[in-house]
């Protein structure tokens, strides 16, 4: 089973707008995952940790990409804009209340699994197949 270990994210302020982020992780896998060639979809998503009782629940995806399983760890890192209206998610109202942003970064990872397909002809083959 492939492991996600190590996932940090940080962000620095871009302009009035914009953040950038950055998530950083690392991948491994086993050696039957190597040897049968596995590739892995990643998929990174920031999500608000406020707990419950919070209603404005957030999750968005920041990147998706694939990886070949290998013997040695892959350390990944993906870099991300995000607009900073987004990442406001706790207001303050009249000068009272903690207005800190919590988020996290999960990163997920799935096996492709390839999936058969199908097509069937526009042209009709219209003939006499009987007698000649």
């Amino acid at each position: 089973m492939a492991t996600v270990t190590a996932v940090a994210l940080t962000g620095d302020i871009v302009d009035s707008t914009k953040e950038r982020i950055k998530v950083t992780w690392k991948m491994s896998f086993n050696s039957n995952e190597v040897r049968s060639r596995t590739v892995y979809i990643y998929e990174v998503h920031l999500r608000n940790v406020d707990g419950i009782g919070d209603l404005d629940v957030r999750r968005r995806r920041i990147a998706r990409g694939s990886d070949l399983a290998t013997n040695d760890p892959i350390d990944k890192e993906i870099t991300a804009l995000v607009d900073r209206t987004f990442l406001d998610e706790d207001f303050q109202v009249l000068g009272v209340g903690d207005t800190t942003d919590e988020w996290r970064a999960e990163v997920s990872l799935t096996p492709f699994a390839p999936t058969g397909t199908s097509a069937v002809s526009a042209d009709v083959l219209r003939k006499e197949f009987g007698f000649s």
